[in-house]
């Protein structure tokens, strides 16, 4: 679980902004948060603010680290750039970013400062009683040469030619490299890819992914015919929604030449009025149906094996009682049996109502063009017990645009 994300220069975010997903516990009113150790963590958090203010962004930055953090060594060649952007008011300066997280019921603090170029540092610790103790540290020069490479544990030890391999691919992390290369086994730290790789996020870097339907509809019906399980609370949430949905189910269809007798399955969506019922491929239901049974099946995954979600703009083309819907599943103690978080971006501050005020975080740009972000727990005088979606209408928390009426 992730306690704590901070980031520093990296698109319309110029000075440190952080996002803490650890809460007191007299701030615990309902299930959406999980107790580790002594502390509490939340499972939902909530960004709201008007378009260009910066939501995207901090979710772009979550993503991107965990992509750096786990995929870099696999996916970066050497003669790529670090697919990374600054402030563009800021463009010398390097980027940062921290990340608390849990795994295995141990804390952990990840640090990396880095530029388009190269990796500037590194570190990574583990939570001990007085302080942190370091698993690896290390720093280039401005030639990119390493300038310091230290472990913690005696088991990890590089030999001449990985050193040399590191040292060249600077574009990369050094955590990637060591999961690659096998070091990080005999500290049984190997399992720390799970918290990387086990998340959905629906953006990359240009932005939020748009899906051709007919694309999606082969894709998830692949998904879904693949995972019985998933498929089938799929099909029962589904019928909750209001849809005008009775079931689904898969039909056969033949593709490429006769003589090949190749078949592919399709998604399809049940109709029913009394004893009469047909059915429709799902690229044939509406965007909102189909965008409700996507975002489901993605966050059913999630809260199958555990990790996080992130979902820029929730609501896209989904009515806000399915919405609503969705973000309990986080909620559920019985359906999220691993502690999976969800962070989401929305303007729709309806959401507001069924969140604490630890979970909500409001964000807007100021007068130097940068993004700013603050827990609605920081302001002074919030109750637990406030109604945020008047509030926060009325303009009493800020992060609303100041439009002029003409």
């Amino acid at each position: 679980m992730l306690q704590r994300f901070k980031v520093e220069n990296f698109y319309s975010i110029n000075t440190a902004q952080e996002i803490s997903f650890e809460i007191n516990e007299k701030d615990k009113l309902d299930d959406s948060s999980t107790k580790i150790q002594n502390k509490y963590l939340n499972n939902i958090s909530c960004l709201l603010g008007h378009n260009g203010s910066g939501k995207t962004n901090l979710l772009r930055a979550v993503t991107f680290l965990f992509w750096f953090i786990d995929k870099s060594y696999e996916h970066q060649r050497s003669d790529k750039t670090i697919p990374i952007e600054s402030h563009k008011l800021y463009s010398n300066k390097n980027s940062k970013f921290e990340l608390d997280f849990v795994h295995e019921n141990n804390f952990y603090r990840y640090i990396i400062e880095l530029n388009k170029n190269y990796v500037v540092k590194e570190n990574l610790s583990q939570k001990i009683e007085r302080g942190y103790s370091r698993i690896f540290e290390i720093t280039r020069d401005s030639d990119k040469k390493i300038e310091k490479l230290i472990f913690g544990n005696k088991k990890i030890k590089l030999n001449n030619s990985d050193f040399l391999r590191l040292e060249e691919k600077n574009n990369i992390s050094t955590f990637s490299f060591l999961k690659g290369a096998g070091y990080l086994t005999p500290l049984k730290l190997e399992n720390f890819k799970n918290i990387f790789s086990n998340k959905f996020s629906n953006i990359f870097k240009q932005g939020r992914k748009w899906f051709d339907p007919l694309e999606a509809s082969f894709k998830y019906s692949k998904q879904l015919s693949e995972s019985e399980n998933i498929f089938k609370k799929v099909s029962e949430l589904i019928k909750d929604f209001d849809l005008g949905i009775s079931d689904l189910l898969f039909r056969d269809y033949k593709i490429g030449l006769v003589t090949e007798n190749r078949s592919i399955k399709i998604l399809h969506c049940k109709h029913t009025k009394g004893q009469k019922s047909f059915d429709l491929p799902i690229v044939e239901e509406s965007e909102g149906t189909q965008n409700s049974i996507y975002l489901l099946s993605d966050l059913l995954n999630i809260l199958e094996i555990g990790g996080i979600a992130i979902i820029d703009e929730i609501e896209t083309s989904i009515h806000p009682y399915v919405v609503k819907k969705l973000i309990s599943l986080f909620a559920d103690k019985k359906k999220n049996k691993h502690n999976a978080q969800l962070i989401f971006s929305t303007h729709q501050a309806w959401f507001l109502q069924d969140r604490t005020k630890t979970q909500i975080f409001l964000v807007e740009k100021d007068g130097n063009l940068e993004t700013e972000v603050w827990c609605l727990d920081d302001m002074e005088k919030i109750r637990n017990d406030e109604n945020y979606f008047n509030k926060y209408m009325t303009g009493a928390y800020g992060a609303v645009p100041e439009l002029k009426w003409f």
